[in-house]
């Protein structure tokens, strides 16, 4: 069937198409113009990490996203139902495993609502790979499929270019300070981090090689620009990630395409001579690569801390683990005492950023092990494939196993489960070599294809349980600002419909709390009752919020305020040291337990939490100083917050 990109008399070709192709080809490229803008959106919106990793303003464009990749999921199913080819084994089993850990970690997690957001975003990337697999019913459309993310990951190329051109400023804590000196700008593109730029192009980069080989004529030098502006972008995210990544790509192509090397090898070459071009005119490349010490302020520093945490949280769970998701909620009780020289120590780092530490943490050995033996008979799949097929099926799945090494390197220093877009391009090119290796294949009888109805009808149930998702922050949001304006009893209004908005949002009950304390202290009557009863309302509150938000201090610390104002000092203090030991590197929350004591009378065991405090905030004033300059209103906040505890110091340990 003649499609789009054929090279000769293309005016024709379409036209003849047009009149030929019935409403199951339609249907089939628009599922792939779906699925193709998807991919294109979560990438150039800059949709990376999820709202559990701390990028809550993720949270209404993830809906977004997870809403299209159910749609068009069911979309495709339907189709298939009604006619549509044969689906490959190996990603079949690769869907079993990836359900039976969401199903598993839903039974066992410590936090259930970062492990529900986790299975959404699980659940739609597994819609939009068997969408794309379903749609991919001839070589056309698999080649489109390679073209987009192969542009996309040229249009990112080129963002990035544009900004070390203009001489974007880097924020100094991406740098260490060997390579500080030496360059002004780190590219990210769309992306907002180089190292998640990086393992895109990655992706970018394989999809790219095996459309420049796969392709002839006209076509392939469009193919072979996308490919040369991927590499030459890439070595200016100095992630050494992506360069270890890029690396091991360009390795693994080399033997397993040895038996198409005329045909690859000269791909390859333009891969070497471009980055190598790149490393050679721009030397702070090689600086970056070489740069293994353990400066505190460069990220080696950070990773290793960041992993020995990881590790702590899997010694706590090692079987079950703390629950998908759940890495970034339950990092901060984890951390290891006693750490002054990383940032690490203060800010939730989105991940563990090693893929296969954060796997053991959150699945435990049983996830672990299930994920290994779903592996194993993937592989042992494809490798047979591998070995029996023909030179066309040798290079579509060699160029996708080099892909997959390359991505899977990076994952020992970064991530790539926990990112949107880049999970999105991964799923979108493994689903454009599983469809080519299945072209001509017989379909499976209609019988056994009516199973695909429940599964999608399951999804259809989960459309109406993501919009909420959104509205919840939305209405705190709107709550927030409404105390700040001193509205409080409309606060209180829009606290309660967040709260029943998403009952599973617990970030959002210790601030309704503070809010309802505030309407007691102020006598202020609203929707929940008489302003003498509020008090009572705000520690209901708090409780809850410990119940429903398991890993987080503030509600404990909340808590044991609202005690000591009281005068329930014993029971304040009770409740700030659970704060403590859930965020150990607080300051402030030690410094209320400092206050408490002191409220109480017992100076002497104040002494201690203030001196912790004043370390504590020693750390944060140099990462408020590197991240922010000393003119900083935080940095001169800071100041006056040890200056305070220090007078403190002195009137009780003189």
């Amino acid at each position: 069937m003649a499609g789009p990109l054929d090279p000769t008399a293309p005016g024709e070709a379409a036209r003849a198409w047009l009149a030929r192709a019935g409403p199951g080809e339609i249907v089939d490229w628009a599922i792939l113009a779906a699925v193709l803008a998807l991919c294109a959106g979560a990438a150039l919106t800059g949709l990376t990490f999820l709202p559990a990793a701390g990028y809550v303003e993720h949270r209404a464009r993830l809906v977004a996203f997870e809403q299209g990749a159910l749609v068009i999921g069911t979309g495709a199913l339907l189709r298939w139902v009604a006619g549509g080819r044969a689906l490959p084994a190996p990603l079949l089993w690769g869907f079993a495993a990836a359900a039976a850990i969401c199903l598993g970690s839903l039974a066992t997690t410590t936090d259930l609502y970062s492990t529900r957001d986790e299975i959404f975003f699980r659940l739609s990337i597994l819609a939009l790979v068997l969408a794309a697999a379903v749609g991919l019913t001839d070589r056309a459309k698999i080649r489109v499929a390679l073209g987009g993310l192969a542009l996309i990951g040229a249009i990112e190329a080129a963002v990035g270019l544009g900004q070390y051109v203009g001489g974007e400023p880097t924020p100094a804590y991406w740098l260490s300070r060997a390579f500080a000196g030496m360059i002004r700008t780190r590219i990210h593109g769309t992306l907002t981090n180089p190292n998640v730029l990086a393992e895109y192009l990655l992706v970018g980069i394989g999809a790219g090689t095996l459309l420049v080989v796969d392709l002839s004529g006209r076509w392939r030098l469009g193919a072979v620009a996308a490919l040369a502006l991927q590499v030459a972008a890439l070595p200016l995210t100095y992630s050494r990630g992506g360069y270890t990544g890029l690396a091991v790509f360009v390795l693994a192509c080399g033997i397993l395409l040895w038996p198409v090397r005329t045909r690859v090898w000269p791909v390859l070459l333009v891969v070497v001579a471009v980055a190598g071009l790149m490393a050679l005119s721009h030397p702070a490349v090689g600086l970056r690569a070489e740069s293994l010490t353990l400066d505190p302020a460069d990220t080696a520093a950070s990773r290793m801390f960041i992993w020995r945490t990881a590790l702590r949280m899997w010694r706590a769970h090692p079987i079950l683990g703390t629950g998908i998701g759940v890495f970034n909620a339950a990092y901060s009780a984890y951390r290891p005492l006693g750490v002054r020289a990383t940032y690490a120590v203060l800010r939730i780092p989105g991940s563990a950023h090693n893929d296969y530490i954060q796997i053991l943490a959150e699945t435990g050995l049983a996830g672990a092990v299930l994920l290994v033996l779903a592996s194993a008979a993937v592989l042992r799949a494809l490798g047979r494939r591998y070995l029996t097929g023909d030179a066309e099926s040798r290079l579509w799945l060699g160029a996708w196993g080099a892909t997959a090494a390359g991505v899977a390197t990076t994952s020992l220093v970064n991530s790539n489960l926990s990112v949107v877009s880049n999970m999105t391009a991964l799923a979108v090119f493994t689903a454009a070599a599983a469809a080519h290796e299945t072209l001509g294949q017989r379909p499976l009888r209609f019988p056994l294809r009516l199973a695909a109805l429940p599964l999608a009808a399951g999804l259809v149930a989960l459309l109406p349980m993501l919009p909420p998702l959104a509205q919840a922050p939305a209405l705190h949001d709107r709550a927030t600002a409404a105390v700040k304006a001193g509205r409080y009893a409309r606060a209180v209004d829009l606290f309660r419909a967040s709260q029943a908005a998403d009952p599973l949002y617990g970030f959002v009950l210790p601030y309704f709390g503070d809010t309802v304390a505030d309407l007691y202290l102020r006598r202020i009557d609203s929707s929940i009752g008489p302003w003498w009863m509020a008090r009572d309302r705000a520690e209901a509150l708090y409780v809850r919020a410990e119940r429903v938000d398991p890993w987080s201090g503030y509600p404990h610390a909340a808590l044991g305020r609202l005690r000591q104002a009281q005068g329930r000092y014993d029971e304040a203090a009770a409740s700030l040291r659970r704060a403590i030991a859930l965020d150990p590197y607080s300051p402030r929350y030690r410094v209320w337990l400092a206050e408490a004591l002191l409220a109480q009378g017992d100076r002497g065991a104040a002494v201690k939490p203030l001196r912790d405090a004043v370390g504590l905030y020693s750390v944060e004033l140099r990462a408020t100083e590197n991240h922010e300059g000393r003119r900083a209103a935080r940095y001169k906040e800071i100041q006056a917050e040890v200056r305070r505890i220090r007078h403190l110091l002195l009137a009780v340990a003189p």
